[in-house]
């Protein structure tokens, strides 16, 4: 399923800049939860029924980030090569400590573990026995979104101020970012749980990992019975190309209170689909 999934994606073009980001990214993704080490609260808010061997959610995703201010790290391609002209090097000064300015949101739709009936969907990557790319991810997200239990969103600002690594074959852009959101689930009969957070990072702009980041903050989660505000929390992000179109990503978030009380650890594995280079009209046929 995997080839013929990947001859109906756009392929990609090369980039030569050091941030090959376009000023609007907008992605789908399909993948699972795997919570056996989070916390009580958490899995029974989020996956309320799961056995105590089995703490595996579906989930399905949009995430969009729009570079409101600002401009890409334009460094010229011969940087790459090691063979920077005096003129290129004043450009690569210059424009590392550009800065930008992005807004982002995020969704996130997850399906119980008692209502994932793999023996039907084998397709979904929660169910699948071993990587690979979805054969049908427009087919697979509806699936998870029309059965989705719970919902978490996010939205925030995120504001690049220095670009390391410019000549290197994967850059990053250190970062500083707010983010509010919140966790709800169905016939849940009370508000939203509050999830917010700021944060430090660095993000991958350019090469095969790009999108990859690693970032630490302070924040609130009410999704915790105690010390539900300035919590630790770790968020790593890694994704790997497998064409123009499709990634592979692994994602570890850790919420901590540094003390004696609960701590979260959630681990996330799947597929993300850039929807700008995602053959829609030939997907849709399938």
């Amino acid at each position: 399923m995997a080839t013929v999934f990947a001859a109906s994606c756009l392929a990609g073009t090369e980039c030569t800049r050091a941030d090959c980001r376009e000023s609007f990214e907008a992605s789908f993704y399909l993948g699972m939860s795997i919570d056996g080490f989070a916390a009580g609260e958490v899995r029974r808010y989020l996956n309320p029924g799961a056995a105590d061997v089995l703490q595996e959610r579906g989930l399905a995703g949009i995430n969009f980030a729009y570079r409101l201010w600002g401009a890409p790290n334009n460094t010229p391609a011969s940087v790459d090569a090691g063979h920077p002209t005096p003129e290129e090097e004043k450009t690569m000064a210059r424009t590392s400590k550009a800065g930008q300015l992005w807004v982002y949101g995020e969704t996130t739709h997850g399906t119980r573990s008692m209502d994932l009936n793999c023996g039907a969907r084998l397709g979904t990557a929660a169910c699948a026995s071993q990587p690979q790319i979805p054969g049908a991810p427009f087919e697979n997200s509806l699936f998870i979104l029309r059965n989705a239990t719970s919902l978490e969103a996010f939205m925030g600002v995120r504001y690049e101020f220095l670009t390391l690594q410019t000549g290197a074959k994967t850059p990053t852009s250190l970062y500083l970012k707010a983010q509010a959101g919140f966790a709800t689930v169905t016939n849940s009969g009370d508000s939203a749980k509050d999830i917010h957070h700021i944060g430090i990072g660095a993000l991958a702009t350019k090469g095969d990992f790009e999108g990859s980041y690693l970032e630490a903050g302070l924040g609130r989660t009410d999704l915790f019975a105690d010390k539900k505000r300035w919590r630790a929390k770790l968020d790593g992000y890694l994704s790997r190309k497998l064409n123009g179109t499709v990634s592979i990503f692994a994602r570890f978030m850790v919420d901590t209170d540094l003390g004696p009380h609960a701590d979260s650890f959630q681990t996330y594995i799947g597929f993300n689909f850039n929807l700008r280079r995602f053959d829609v009209s030939n997907a849709a046929q399938r």
